[in-house]
């Protein structure tokens, strides 16, 4: 499904980004925003598009309000599937030369509470390796490991969840 966020001044909201990189002011996040080459286009001209056109995300979102107690609150689920190596679960597999796995999605769970929110991120994909399993197969999967351009992919793939999450300290990573 594809969505987008509106809020209470007609202003959309970036959808594409979590919580903490939206309250950090983040630009908008290309592995979550559908519609970049449609943007695209006008932002070539000079256009400013953030007025007057949505981001559009695809995954799913689900909002509720919950009691506890005296509190009203309100939680969200919201889960974004990555536009950069999309495919049906047989199709598209491992890594590609760039670090993007197949059918990335990361899961925001968020709670609101008197004017101030909580949020936990999950994500998952598929294995960082380059692999294949041709039809529907169980354990036949083939993997390559050994060649050069598996590591390079993999750790690419590692570095740019690293940089996204702005984790601080490495370990010993494909080095």
């Amino acid at each position: 499904m594809f969505y987008f966020s509106w809020n209470d001044n007609n202003e959309t909201n970036d959808i594409t980004l979590c919580a903490q990189r939206q309250a950090n002011g983040a630009p908008t996040d290309s592995r979550f925003f559908w519609n970049k080459s449609f943007h695209s286009y006008f932002i070539r001209f000079g256009i400013e598009t953030n007025q007057w056109l949505v981001k559009i995300t695809c995954g799913s979102a689900e909002i509720r309000t919950v009691y506890a107690g005296h509190l009203q609150a309100k939680t969200a689920v919201i889960s974004r599937l990555s536009c950069e190596r999309v495919g049906t679960r047989f199709n598209v597999r491992g890594v590609n030369d760039d670090g993007s796995v197949a059918n990335f999605v990361e899961t925001e769970q968020l709670i609101y509470v008197d004017n101030q929110i909580t949020s936990f991120l999950q994500v998952r994909g598929s294995v960082p390796l380059f692999w294949d399993q041709p039809g529907v197969q169980v354990f036949v999967a083939k993997i390559m490991v050994e060649n050069h351009v598996v590591v390079v992919a993999m750790a690419t793939h590692v570095v740019l969840r690293l940089k996204i999450f702005e984790v601080a300290k490495i370990g010993h990573y494909f080095i």
